[in-house]
């Protein structure tokens, strides 16, 4: 039996056990498991996770967690959550400086800002550094994304023009 450091076995963690160890994505990991995504995104080798935590799903009012949350709703809360999903390993500095939309796992695009002194999705804020797993990214967000708000969809004249020219800049994440 081969034994590594804690600190060197932390490097290989997958995304949801970095999740679950951190104790500020209970909600998310329960989500997860509700719209049986746990196994899928644990078994996928380079994906990112805009990961809303415990505070962000508790500024959504409780009857709309709660239908969401209901095995009827499945599949409607499995698209919210592949809205959080880029199928790629995607870093802090592919995003720095630049601004546009990127595909989603839902197929939708998302708004990545990082023109700003803090990362953005779809105007949620990373609210702390990205928690690096074996098998992608996990960035900590503010807010719960709502494909039906994307801001990369809007069309809007400030988030379209930036999106276009951006876009170059942004193919090393876009699916």
């Amino acid at each position: 039996t081969q034994s590594r450091s804690s600190a060197a076995s932390d490097v290989y963690k997958r995304q949801v056990d970095k999740l679950k160890a951190s104790g500020q994505f209970t909600t998310l990991l329960a989500a997860l498991d509700a719209a049986q995504l746990t196994d899928t995104l644990a078994s996928r080798p380079a994906i990112s996770i805009f990961a809303p935590t415990d505070a962000a799903f508790a500024a959504v009012p409780e009857a709309e967690r709660t239908r969401l949350m209901d095995p009827a709703n499945a599949a409607e809360l499995r698209q919210l959550l592949l809205y959080h999903v880029i199928v790629a390993d995607v870093t802090p500095d592919q995003i720095m400086g630049k601004k546009g939309g990127v595909e989603t796992a839902a197929e939708s695009q998302v708004l990545l800002d990082g023109t700003g002194s803090a990362i953005k999705a779809d105007g949620a804020n990373v609210v702390s550094a990205e928690l690096d797993a074996s098998n992608g990214a996990i960035f900590p967000i503010d807010k719960v994304l709502n494909p039906a708000n994307s801001m990369a969809a809007m069309g809007d004249e400030e988030a379209a023009a930036p999106a276009e020219a951006a876009a170059p800049a942004l193919s090393l994440i876009h699916i």
